[in-house]
């Protein structure tokens, strides 16, 4: 065990006490056979978005872990401030959805009618003296009704079914409350002490006025976005009582199992993926406590804990664990772009010309990995003709898919669309997506008849956001974009 007065930097010279910037990673077997595990706010809070099968598990899971297991106070706090949210927003996903394929039917038959209209007035304009008639002919949109009736009963059917999987709703938050009662058990003894006004004050300005302003970790890339200083330290809060639990302890070991993967906690690699801790996260930690630490997503602890625990951990529990991280991966990283105090809430009806044109490419990323697309990467190379790289997995073979942004209010011309199919050919990709908020002239049309090229204009943008994403977005066209570029 460390020695309380042990200063950690005696002993050491330039390596050793460094040891944080050039390891590769901590051995994460010795942290979970006997070190301390301390849970996040996001972490408690994924019980309510997992199914109960995988929730039990994962309870089974710390329960075996209860004598190690600890959850910072500010954590506790904030696991409380959005528990009902986290399970309101789960329930009016469904709500959503259930909305969208009940009038599927009757918004397929309002288009089927705006076709057969179109039709009218093309004949009407020809001057033609044969006689025609929609409703004879069965082209009326009560027609149309009637064919597609109980079209999306089985869709229907099977959303029921998967919100019959989830066992809590609102209702739920503020009677018996099982996920509370379980957590409650588990960490009798196990909430760190409280801070005073006072010292949380300290930490504010110290967030607010140093560490953030010169990126210092974690927590700075909330800066951006909450409206109260105190919102923005929440996860320095944080980080000072696991600093300060450490350093009064004998754990020699730290674990901190989260969700967040924001770069303020973590070294990120060119595809946006965590990789490991921040160092300078680890050499604080180190030269504060004594003791060395290590960061885990969920999925990660639990696929990695599985040989020291009796429960064990399946490999479908892990799946959908991972599931639901990517789902508020996504959520948090939307809500950052749009702005919103609520880390998975994005404001209603957001503006694409909001965005500044990085910004817009990071959504068009976004978009893509809510896809399904893999190892989606922003570059930072200008005049390549593309913007970002995708892989994709189709019939059993990796393709590579270029990907170009526009955020445009006047038509793209033939110009992008050539120098993407130029860069199709000169990296040897497989096919490429151009994504605008206006609209293509028929000679880009015309040149991508024949090519591996999808054109994604301004409406059917919105429309993949709203499907993939679950945003109702919208895009002005009498206003100039934020940065005065591309427009």
């Amino acid at each position: 065990m460390r020695r309380q007065s042990e200063d950690p930097g005696v002993g050491f010279g330039l390596a050793g006490r460094f040891e944080a910037w050039w390891t590769q990673g901590n051995d994460t077997s010795e942290f979970l056979r006997d070190g301390l595990i301390a849970l996040d706010a996001n972490t408690l809070l994924h019980l309510y978005r997992v199914t109960p099968a995988t929730r039990e598990q994962v309870l089974s899971v710390f329960t075996d872990l209860a004598d190690r297991i600890w959850v910072p106070h500010h954590a506790a706090l904030e696991f409380h401030r959005h528990r009902v949210g986290v399970v309101t927003t789960r329930t009016s996903q469904f709500s959503q959805l259930r909305g969208v394929l009940q009038r599927a039917a009757e918004n397929a038959a309002t288009e089927l009618q705006k076709a057969v209209d179109r039709l009218v007035a093309f004949r009407q304009a020809n001057m033609t003296r044969r006689t025609w008639d929609a409703k004879s002919n069965g082209l009326t949109r009560d027609d149309f009704l009637a064919r597609l009736e109980g079209a999306m009963d089985p869709a229907i059917a099977e959303l029921a079914a998967l919100e019959f999987e989830y066992d809590l709703g609102p209702e739920d938050m503020q009677g018996r409350d099982p996920v509370l009662e379980r957590l409650d058990q588990l960490t009798i003894g196990k909430i760190g002490p409280s801070f005073s006004h006072g010292r949380i004050a300290e930490l504010v300005r110290e967030a607010s006025e140093f560490r953030y302003p010169n990126k210092v970790p974690p927590g700075y890339e909330d800066a951006k976005n909450k409206s109260t200083a105190y919102l923005a330290a929440g996860d320095y809060i944080l980080w000072r009582q696991l600093i300060e639990q450490a350093a009064s302890s004998t754990w020699e070991r730290v674990t901190l199992v989260t969700i967040d993967v924001k770069e303020d906690w973590w070294d990120i690699d060119k595809r946006g993926h965590p990789k490991r801790a921040r160092p300078e996260l680890q050499q604080e930690f180190y030269e504060s406590t004594g003791s060395k630490l290590n960061i885990m997503t969920l999925s990660e602890f639990l696929t990695a804990v599985a040989p020291y625990t009796p429960a064990g951990v399946s490999e479908e529990t892990v799946k959908e664990v991972r599931s639901f991280e990517l789902e508020v991966e996504l959520a948090n990283a939307m809500a950052e772009l749009f702005g919103s105090d609520d880390d998975s809430e994005v404001p209603g009806n957001p503006d694409l010309f909001d965005l500044t044109l990085s910004e817009f490419e990071r959504l068009i990323a976004l978009l893509l990995s809510a896809m399904k697309f893999d190892d989606v990467t922003r570059l930072h190379e200008p005049d390549s003709g593309f913007d970002i790289v995708a892989f994709d997995t189709f019939n059993g073979a990796r393709e590579t898919t270029l990907i170009e942004a526009k955020r445009y209010r006047h038509a793209v011309s033939l110009e992008p669309v050539m120098a993407l199919y130029g860069a199709i050919k000169s990296t040897g990709a497989d096919k490429g997506v151009l994504f605008t908020t206006s609209h293509f002239g028929e000679k880009s049309h015309a040149f991508v008849s024949d090519k591996p090229i999808r054109l994604v204009d301004g409406p059917e943008l919105l429309e993949l956001l709203q499907i993939h994403l679950g945003i109702d977005a919208t895009i002005s066209v009498h206003r100039h974009p934020r940065d005065g570029k591309q427009s």
